[in-house]
C-alpha cells in the first residue's frame, strides 16, 4: 500500500508520516527532498517560474501568492511524483510519501486507475486563525526555519494566513474528488494518533 499525506503547511503531515513509518515499520520520503532533485534536472532559465519558490519563500509572500507558488511547483513535481509512485506500487511496496504537492486533484488520477487499490490518501487542513496562530507559537522546535521569527508577530500572522489559505483551497479540491480530510485544529495529537492506529482509515 502506498500512503499519500498531503494537506496545507503546518498541519502534520510530516508528524503523520513520520508515526506511521515508526509503528508499522514503513519507509517513507517527504517531497521536499524530490523538491532538490527535480530542481537540479531543470534548466536553469525555468526554474524560478517553475519553481516559484526559489525566489522568493513564502514568508515573503501574501497568502494568495503563495497559493499560487505552491500550486505551481505542485504542477511542476507531478511528472515524477507519479512516476515514482506508480513504480512503488507496480513492485507492490509500501510506502509513506508526504507533502504539498500532493494535490487532490493530482491525486484523483491515480485513484481512478489500476492503481486504485494500492492507494490510500488523506488530506489534512486547519481552519481556525487564532488556533494555528496559538500553535505556531507554541509548537514550533528550535531546528524550524521558523523559530527565529516567532517574536516576528506580522510574519506568523502571515503564516497562520497561508495556511488558512491553502487549507481552503485543499479542503474544496478534496471534497471535489470524495477524499479523505482531518482538521487537526484541536485535538491534534489525537487525531494524529487516531490516524496512525487506523493506517488512515477513519
Amino acid at each position: 500500500m502506498i500512503y499519500l499525506i498531503g494537506g496545507a503547511p503546518r498541519c502534520g503531515k510530516t508528524i503523520l508520516a513520520t508515526k506511521l513509518s515508526k509503528k508499522y515499520n514503513l519507509p517513507f520520503l517527504s517531497t521536499d527532498t524530490l523538491r532538490s532533485l527535480i530542481i537540479s534536472f531543470l534548466p536553469r532559465k525555468k526554474i524560478n517560474k517553475l519553481m516559484p519558490f526559489q525566489i522568493n519563500g513564502s514568508e515573503r509572500m501574501t497568502p494568495q501568492q503563495s497559493l499560487r507558488a505552491e500550486l505551481r511547483e505542485a504542477k511542476t513535481m507531478w511528472c515524477g511524483l507519479e512516476a515514482l509512485i506508480k513504480k512503488l506500487a507496480d513492485m507492490k511496496q509500501n510506502y509513506i510519501i508526504d507533502g504539498t504537492p500532493l494535490c487532490p486533484k493530482y491525486v484523483v488520477t491515480l485513484q481512478k486507475s489500476k492503481y486504485q487499490n494500492s492507494i490510500k490518501s488523506i488530506f489534512l487542513i486547519k481552519e481556525n486563525y487564532q488556533k494555528i496562530l496559538n500553535y505556531l507559537n507554541k509548537n514550533i522546535p528550535p531546528s524550524d526555519w521558523l523559530s527565529p521569527h516567532l517574536k516576528n508577530k506580522k510574519l506568523m500572522q502571515n503564516i497562520a494566513k497561508m495556511v488558512m489559505t491553502k487549507s481552503a483551497h485543499i479542503k474544496k479540491e478534496a471534497n471535489k474528488y470524495n477524499f479523505l480530510i482531518k482538521n487537526t485544529d484541536t485535538y491534534f495529537n489525537k487525531t494524529i494518533n487516531e490516524l496512525v492506529d487506523k493506517k488512515l482509515s477513519l
